[in-house]
């Protein structure tokens, strides 16, 4: 799917971020700034934020580590969303059984996640528009 059947003039999403203090050339504003830029050229908008601290990093454990990312995929599927964006798929999981429980999310939910750094699906998905 392209990302233009995703993205266009009047789609909602959330933005997904990791605030890092250990990577201080990407900084959390600089994330969200990227992600806003990338929607709003298709004419789409970002509702809601939520934003994860990933200092304290425990692989594996979305209750403790992604709390936020927790709290966004109920609200996602709660509410009427077209998108996620992320600015890289490393802030969505920790390790492959992250990665394949955001994966089991995005295929169970039909919400896809926008990659902002690559801009790309974080995972392909046939929704019916």
């Amino acid at each position: 799917m392209q990302l233009e059947r995703i993205l266009g003039k009047g789609k909602k999403g959330v933005f997904y971020g990791v605030e890092n203090s250990c990577n201080n050339n990407l900084t959390l504003e600089k994330q969200i700034q990227k992600a806003e830029d990338f929607v709003s050229i298709c004419g789409s908008k970002i509702i809601k934020k939520f934003i994860d601290d990933k200092n304290e990093l425990l692989l594996n454990n979305l209750l403790v580590t992604r709390k936020k990312l927790l709290e966004l995929m109920q609200w996602t599927v709660a509410n009427e969303c077209d998108f996620i964006i992320c600015y890289t798929e490393g802030y969505l999981y920790d390790d492959h059984l992250g990665k394949q429980k955001i994966k089991k999310f995005v295929a169970a939910n039909q919400i896809p996640i926008i990659l902002c750094d690559k801009k790309v699906l974080f995972h392909p998905i046939a929704i019916l528009i």
